[in-house]
């Protein structure tokens, strides 16, 4: 899917083609959920950092089976940021989702995890 980052591209320079292609995308792609995942996180879209759409996308794209954005999940959750209520246990659970795509970077942060929650 190398459109993604064109289109990506596009919706934070405001082209509302970009952004919607993204939208149409994100519901069948991993990739472009995680894409709007973090440019909502950003605040690449409307220019304000939306950290509770953020977070549907980032669902979206971790039950889709994308790695990263289950492993930036156990991040939110583990350090409770910004607006984000901190729970070890859904951060854990997070990041064994995230182990479980035998990412092996991933596998190793969980190992790290377990043994600080």
């Amino acid at each position: 899917v190398a459109e993604l980052a064109w289109y990506r591209k596009a919706a934070a320079a405001y082209s509302k083609h970009g952004l919607n292609a993204l939208l149409i995308l994100s519901a069948k792609e991993s990739k472009a959920a995680l894409h709007l995942a973090q440019m909502y996180e950003k605040g690449e879209i409307g220019n304000k950092k939306l950290l509770s759409t953020a977070v549907d996308y980032y669902k979206k794209a971790s039950k889709m089976g994308d790695s990263i954005a289950a492993y930036r999940l156990g991040q939110l959750y583990e350090l409770g940021e910004e607006t984000f209520k901190r729970n070890r246990r859904k951060a854990f659970t997070h990041y064994l989702v995230a182990a479980k795509k035998q990412d092996k970077k991933f596998s190793m942060i969980f190992g790290y995890a377990c043994t600080q929650m």
